[in-house]
């Protein structure tokens, strides 16, 4: 899944003392300020674990199955501020389609990095919807200083991965 390269740097969040977007019933304000993350989650005891991938994931191992979680970087406009937000294949496609219409309705000038996100959650159990548009009227803008700075702070503190990968490139200046 991709939803196009976040141009103004390589942004990947993590779990590691982050703050957590909370999706709550009913609709919120967002701008995705990060590339996609995929990963596999096995949930034990309302408890997130890793999948490993490999033979060797103990939670395999015990036949639990685990769940496919696509983890990103918004800004969250009700408080305008930078959270890791977490979420499943729906929402996730739902965002891919709106990536996918931006850059074909605007023959590649825009992506969805340049536009708020109206996500919208209704229902509960397992009748819960999610769903993602552009609002209408909605016009491209650019991050603010402020917002690169918030990103680059929540980022700073992302170092779950191999010391010897690179996670992160340096966010350029605003224009």
């Amino acid at each position: 899944m991709s939803w196009g390269k976040f141009e103004i740097g390589n942004v990947k969040p993590s779990s590691k003392n982050a703050d957590f977007f909370k999706f709550t019933t009913g609709e919120h304000l967002i701008r995705i300020a990060s590339n996609i993350q995929f990963e596999k989650i096995h949930w034990i005891e309302k408890m997130p674990f890793e999948c490993t991938g490999d033979k060797n994931c103990k939670y395999c191992r015990t036949g639990d199955k685990p769940k496919n979680q696509y983890k990103f970087i918004v800004i969250n406009r009700a408080d305008d501020l930078a959270e890791t937000m977490t979420c499943g294949q729906q929402f996730a496609e739902a965002i891919e389609e709106i990536a996918i219409s931006i850059n074909k309705d605007t023959k590649g000038e825009y992506s969805l990095f340049d536009f708020d996100i109206k996500a919208k959650k209704s229902g509960t159990g397992m009748d819960t919807k999610y769903s993602a548009s552009v609002p209408i009227g909605a016009k491209p803008i650019k991050f603010t200083s402020e917002e690169i700075e918030m990103i680059n702070n929540l980022k700073s503190i992302k170092t779950e991965e191999k010391e010897d990968k690179k996670l992160y490139d340096e966010f350029d200046g605003v224009e």
